[in-house]
């Protein structure tokens, strides 16, 4: 059984758990660093991103988000270190 989600449903499901704040981008903007930062500030666990229509995109988990990026900036970080020992050697 299919079963559509709608605003109504969500307010009556969670009631006041519902977070209707929501990071709203244009339609054609890439996924950028500023709209990771955007998510990192917001406060909530999950944080909506919408289109300007409110037409949800996605819903990212902030914690899984800081941690790739953690992942990536020390990668790049122990490379660069790395390759200046290599050089310097």
């Amino acid at each position: 059984m299919k079963l559509f989600v709608t605003r109504c449903r969500l307010k009556e499901w969670l009631g006041p758990h519902l977070e209707e704040h929501a990071i709203k981008i244009e339609d054609d903007s890439p996924q950028t660093e500023f709209l990771a930062y955007q998510v990192l500030k917001e406060p909530g666990e999950f944080v909506a991103v919408v289109q300007k229509n409110g037409k949800l995109l996605a819903v990212v988990d902030r914690l899984q988000l800081a941690s790739q990026i953690a992942k990536i900036e020390l990668e790049r970080h122990i490379n660069q270190v790395l390759k200046q020992a290599s050089a310097g050697s």
